[in-house]
This record gives C-alpha cells, structure tokens and sequence, in this order.
C-alpha cells in the first residue's frame, strides 16, 4: 500500500476495463477508489443554531457518506480481484501517485476534489495530479488518452472543478436554509415530518404543475428537459439526467405531487405548501442562473451569496 498508485473512478467495472492497460503503461500495482458518482462524501449541515442566525452562506461543510458497496479495489498485473479491506483515506495518505479517471464533468472533478480535501487536508490536496479526460471507455479511448494524460491543474480540469465548487456551495447552502426555513410551513401544509425538505429545482417545479399539471411523468420529465423559464434565458434542463426522475420521486414522498391516470398535478398539500411561501420563492430561471454562476466560479460566489441571502431573508420575514 505505501507508495502505490492510485485511480480515482467512478465505477469498479471502469476501473476492470483500464487496470489491464494502465498496469502495461504504469509497471506498477494498482489500486482504485470508486466514488460511485455521488462520491464518498455528503453535505454535514450546521447544527444547534437558532433561527435568527439563518439566512447562511457558508462554505460546505463535509462527512463521510454510508457507501453500501466497496471502494477499494486493487489489481495485480492489470487483473481485478477482489475490493481491498482499507479505507480510502489510509490509501491516499501513503500513495506516491493519485490519477484522476472520473467522468469528465463537474461532478466528477468535485468528487475528486472533495476526496482528496478531506483525505490529505489543505497542505496537499491541491498538488497538480495526473488526470485522463476519458470520454469513451474502451481500450482504443483508453490508449489514446493515456499517450496524452493532462493534470488536475489544466484548464479543463480547472474549469470543471470551478463549476462542481459553485454547484455545491449553492446547493450546500439552499438545502441548509431550507432545512430551517421550509421545513415548518412544510409541517404545516401536512408533508411528513421527517420528510420536511424539499430542493432548489422540486420547488420549481411544483410551481410550474400549479400552473399547468402534466399528462404523466414522462411528459414532465420532458418539461424538465426542456425547461423554458421565464424566456429571458434559453431553455436549460431542470435537473441533470440522473436527478430528474429523484425530483418527481421527492415530491411525491412528500405529498407535494400527486398523480392518476388523467394527470400529473399539485397535490392539495403542494397547494397549500405555496401559499405558505413568499411569492418571490419561484424563480423559473433558476436553473440559467446557476449554470452562469458556474461557468465563473470564484468570481461568482458573492453573486450566489447574495441571491441567497435574499431569497430566504425573504422568507423568513413573511413567515
């Protein structure tokens, strides 16, 4: 384990499908850290304040997330055996190598980033580290993008990482708030009391099914895809790919959204829920807003703290 090296990927069948020719091109025993997309670490809110401290914007703060499936792997010449008893924190404190070979987006870039802050502290984890920019997951994709391996300090990898930092601290700080913020008028609108939460784009969305209910759920989930806000920006997605179905599958855990065979429309709780709120809690553009926030991360970040300060300073008062 001392001075090994170290490839951070999103899935063991990834790490299957490169550990052969990584193994030819390195000479070297391989380990792997799987992050499993979300990566393995989640959001630690604050706790013991009281209301009058809320709004805040703070920076994320970190806890180790309950991954039910292994996340050390290793490989002897370029074979996968079986996942590796040893905490991926003890892993990254020895290696003498730390690859990066996530996706290529800003969720993979933060998972990575997250990892490594926690696991070797501020003194290291920023160090310029090997990065493939993989796009395609065979061994021609492979070959080729090891004859060309970057560093976590190159533009791509730089511009990715901004946007995963902006996504998170917005994010970090909307459910933080909400937690404080939603969670009693939720109570009171009849949502279950340990599901008193709701998200930036769930919220968003019960206003548009007030508006108009959908169909079912696969035409809302075009409605989603398709997102038009107000117009002022172009048509952006509600949501990623993945989170999607999770924001319908949210709101109907909490008795916001209800569906038959006719429709998919706002529950007599979702109703009630919004009028509970201060009228300027929908802002269909939300979604273009973010994503320009994260395309100029950290010059934005005074930006979103403001926005939010506000969006639930609004709140606040009208409760």
């Amino acid at each position: 384990m001392n001075h090994a090296t170290v490839v951070i990927t999103e899935k063991p069948r990834t790490f299957a499908c490169m550990a052969p020719l990584l193994s030819e091109h390195l000479g070297t025993p391989l380990y792997a850290i799987t992050t499993y997309y979300l990566g393995l670490y989640e959001f630690r809110y604050p706790r013991g304040l009281s209301l009058t401290d809320y709004p805040i914007t703070i920076d994320p703060q970190w806890k180790e997330r309950q991954v039910p499936s292994p996340s050390v792997w290793y490989s002897q010449d370029g074979s996968v055996t079986e996942p590796c008893p040893i905490e991926a924190v003890d892993l990254l404190k020895n290696a003498s190598t730390i690859i990066f070979a996530c996706d290529p987006d800003h969720s993979g870039a933060v998972a990575f980033d997250v990892l490594l802050q926690n696991a070797l502290g501020d003194g290291h984890w920023r160090e310029p580290r090997p990065a493939m920019h993989m796009t395609v997951i065979n061994e021609a994709g492979i070959r080729s993008t090891l004859k060309k391996t970057g560093s976590t300090s190159d533009d791509w990898f730089t511009r990715l990482r901004n946007a995963g930092q902006a996504k998170k601290f917005f994010d970090y700080n909307f459910n933080a708030n909400a937690l404080a913020l939603f969670g009693e008028a939720m109570r009171k609108a009849g949502c279950p009391d340990t599901q008193a939460t709701i998200s930036k784009y769930g919220l968003q969305l019960l206003y548009s099914l007030r508006d108009q209910p959908a169909s079912d759920s696969a035409d809302l989930l075009v409605r989603m895809a398709n997102w038009q806000g107000t117009g002022r920006y172009a048509p952006t997605r509600l949501g990623s790919v993945v989170s999607m179905t999770g924001i319908l599958d949210d709101l109907k855990a909490r008795n916001l959204m209800q569906s038959d065979r006719n429709q998919v429309s706002l529950s007599e709780t979702g109703r009630r829920f919004l009028t509970l709120l201060h009228p300027d809690c929908r802002d269909p553009d939300l979604p273009a807003r973010l994503h320009a926030w994260m395309a100029s991360w950290p010059d934005s970040k005074p930006a979103m703290a403001r926005y939010l300060r506000t969006f639930f300073g609004k709140q606040k008062r009208f409760a």
